[in-house]
């Protein structure tokens, strides 16, 4: 719905206001729980990507049918799954480097051993993990 009320406006708009107004308005709705996307099958990951080209369409003018992969890199710097990965690897730093937000650090396991010093995530078997 976004991508359509922004091509309303895309023949008078400059090509770096469509670019900032994209990563402004659109790139956030794809990147909100991105970290729930890594674990999603492929037909999801094709949606997610089906809705980052439409975002190049519109910045770059380009028709509906056309390539877009020479100009996947100008918007996030890389394709969208990546810079998705890119995001959770960050948000998993950030957990255990800052034990933020809280409530998730509490979750991790850390195993005693220095021999085997691997990070156990717990199943969710119960009501309190949803």
């Amino acid at each position: 719905m976004g991508i359509r009320m922004l091509s309303q406006t895309k023949h008078f708009t400059p090509r770096e206001t469509k670019l900032g107004l994209v990563k402004s308005l659109l790139i956030p709705k794809l990147d909100y729980c991105s970290n729930i996307y890594l674990g999603a099958s492929r037909a999801a990951w094709k949606e997610i990507e089906l809705a980052y080209n439409s975002c190049i369409r519109y910045i770059f003018d380009r028709r509906r049918y056309e390539s877009v992969s020479q100009y996947k890199s100008n918007v996030v710097g890389s394709s969208i799954e990546n810079f998705l990965k890119y995001r959770a690897c960050l948000f998993i730093y950030n957990l255990l480097r800052y034990k933020q937000p809280e409530y998730l650090y509490e979750k991790i396991i850390f195993t005693k051993s220095l021999r085997n010093r691997v990070l156990q995530i717990p199943s969710h078997l119960r009501s309190q993990y949803l």
